[in-house]
């Protein structure tokens, strides 16, 4: 056997012709580089896109720290024992974007081409002077207690500093180791200076926290009226005596209007109180109940009437006549007082029964409905204006000229007695809104009228009550 030359083994080991292989390198070096070229693509996108990344983190990044906060260091201890040299923070903007900046906030300020920290003390338009350890503000002692230690040197403040429209006196915490607005260098600060409030203390670690810019009872003119509004009746004349000293114009004129508002709730219960006479009056036959209708004199709709059972001590503020009440004042006293009695009733007497018995009998029917549908049988019925017929004999009637001004009973049943209507006409206003009555509530409006003249009588009208219209 002949045995293989050495060229022979070599093409054994590489079947495919050197000639061959010359030809295909070249198309395989093109593959290369046609697949490198999608590549090189895919880089330049993902470049661009971390270009644009960085574009809105930075964008952001800007925003924030232009309108919404940004990192600052204390420097120095001119806010000892507040804030302390080195403590970092976040600064806060927005606030003052909605308002001024307030007594004692603890705020950022530019002074040259450096940054400063210090405490609000005068407000614009004010006068601030010291004297001796006092401050005054338009010459009254300023009640705060946030020195580290008694003023030594007031400076330019020993005369009175009248401050501008646009002006406020700043002092640090450690007062005689800062350099604040008693320094004629430093002088007041415009508002257009003041950078933010200090919001957050990050570090040192074991401070965290939000920066308090007030202790004990000293707040905010916002905070001071925020606590107000939030408050109950019965603890806001106590609220009102405890703010009542403070020096600040802004909560002087808060403490007027909620005192304003306090009298004219006194004045709200003392009416109340009035209204409750016949009731206390008959207290002792027994449970009592108030009687009222709605819809005596609409061209359409029913009449209703409600019987209300208030409890003995019932006192529901603003509750009165439902013709002195607006509709959504009316509405809301509907939901307090179906919350707050014993028991109501409820009658209603369509057109059709009015037409047919008329409207004062339609009117009693409304009413001895109502009582029937009570769960608790009454001994008294306080009725504005009449005797109902038909009641039992065991209940005591006592009828009360314009009883829905003089009885809290029968206020709250005309409340009941007029929404209940109400509604019902909004009802059918969707059933027939080309006479209005979601609006007029079928009384003798002029719109009423016309639409009646031009589509006629509907299904909910009063015949007997349209005879001299038509």
């Amino acid at each position: 056997m002949r045995k293989l030359t050495k060229q022979e083994k070599v093409e054994m080991k590489n079947p495919i012709p050197e000639k061959l292989l010359a030809e295909l390198e070249p198309e395989g070096n093109q593959e290369m580089e046609e697949k490198e070229k999608p590549e090189e693509k895919n880089i330049l996108r993902e470049i661009v896109s971390l270009l644009v990344y960085a574009a809105i983190v930075f964008g952001c990044t800007f925003l924030i720290i232009t309108f919404v906060g940004q990192r600052t260091r204390v420097s120095g201890p001119s806010m000892n024992n507040t804030l302390h040299d080195g403590d970092q923070l976040i600064l806060e903007k927005i606030s003052y974007r909605f308002h001024d900046p307030e007594r004692f906030d603890i705020v950022v300020f530019r002074y040259g081409k450096k940054f400063y920290i210090k405490r609000v003390i005068g407000l614009p338009g004010e006068t601030v002077q010291i004297v001796g350890d006092d401050i005054y503000i338009n010459g009254s002692i300023l009640e705060e207690d946030y020195g580290l230690e008694p003023i030594q040197n007031a400076k330019r403040a020993a005369e009175p500093v009248v401050l501008g429209e646009d002006e406020y006196f700043v002092m640090g915490d450690n007062r005689n180791n800062s350099s604040d607005s008693r320094d004629p260098q430093v002088g007041n600060i415009k508002r257009s200076d003041i950078v933010g409030r200090a919001w957050l203390r990050f570090w040192p670690l074991n401070q965290f926290g939000l920066i308090n810019h007030r202790e004990g009872d000293i707040m905010t003119v916002q905070e001071i009226k925020y606590k107000l509004s939030q408050a109950g009746n019965a603890e806001l004349p106590a609220l009102l005596e405890l703010y009542r000293n403070d020096s600040r114009a802004g909560v002087k004129k808060i403490l007027e209007a909620f005192e304003k508002k306090q009298k004219a709730l006194e004045a709200e219960y003392a009416r109340l109180e009035a209204m409750t006479s016949y009731e206390k009056e008959n207290r002792a036959f027994g449970v009592i109940c108030g009687i009222d209708e709605a819809g005596r004199g609409p061209l359409a709709g029913p009449v209703a009437a409600a019987a209300v059972i208030l409890p003995e001590d019932c006192r529901i503020l603003y509750v009165n006549d439902s013709k002195k009440l607006s509709e959504k004042k009316r509405e809301e006293l509907y939901d307090e007082i179906m919350d707050q009695a014993v028991s109501v009733g409820v009658g209603i007497v369509g057109p059709g029964r009015i037409d047919e018995i008329n409207i004062l009998q339609a009117t009693y029917e409304a009413m001895r409905e109502a009582v029937s549908k009570l769960s608790a049988v009454p001994d008294v019925c306080l009725n504005d204006a009449v005797t109902i017929p038909g009641l039992p004999g065991t209940i005591r009637q006592v009828p009360i000229i314009k009883g829905d001004a003089k009885s809290l009973s029968i206020a709250a049943a005309s409340i009941v007695a007029k929404v209940t209507r109400d509604r019902m006409m909004r009802e059918y206003d969707r059933l027939y809104p080309e006479y209005g009555f979601a609006g007029h509530k079928g009384y003798g409006s002029a719109d009423h009228i016309a639409a009646i003249r031009k589509h006629g009588i509907s299904p909910i009208h009063r015949r007997t009550f349209l005879k001299n219209l038509l």
